[in-house]
């Protein structure tokens, strides 16, 4: 059975990654379960849909810039869980704003956009070098 080629606009799942990311920062508040689930479901989705295209070097940025917005929900999650140490008190209404710095979440994009980035470009080239013939 051949693998074909997805019948979905290529920008429309980036696109809506980014909308549900977006919307989840609106509200205030800490950051508790459901933040941590969006997450990992954003994150599942990109990469079951995504990881095994070819992609240019822009295509790539645009990959790695989506996957970190999408995870810095996970990561304000496992700080808040360390801040709070392990009780996240503030998850059940008692504080209404979250305890994580905004500085050291805004640090994490730029960290896993270029983490990702490297990461995909050597899986885009090691799928280029097992589709050569050997010579």
């Amino acid at each position: 059975m051949t693998q074909q080629s997805p019948n979905y606009d290529a920008a429309a799942l980036p696109g809506a990654t980014v909308a549900a990311v977006l919307s989840t920062f609106m509200p205030k508040g800490p950051y508790g379960y459901i933040s941590a689930i969006i997450s990992i479901t954003l994150l599942a989705i990109l990469f079951a849909f995504e990881i095994r295209r070819q992609r240019t070097s822009a295509q790539t940025v645009a990959f790695a810039c989506v996957v970190g917005l999408s995870a810095m929900l996970l990561y304000g999650f496992v700080a808040e869980f360390i801040i709070s140490k392990g009780t996240l008190t503030g998850t059940q209404g008692a504080e209404p704003d979250t305890q994580v710095p905004m500085n050291y979440l805004m640090l994490s994009w730029p960290i896993t956009v270029a983490m990702v980035c490297v990461w995909d470009r050597l899986v885009i080239q090691a799928q280029l070098v097992r589709a050569e013939p050997d010579a």
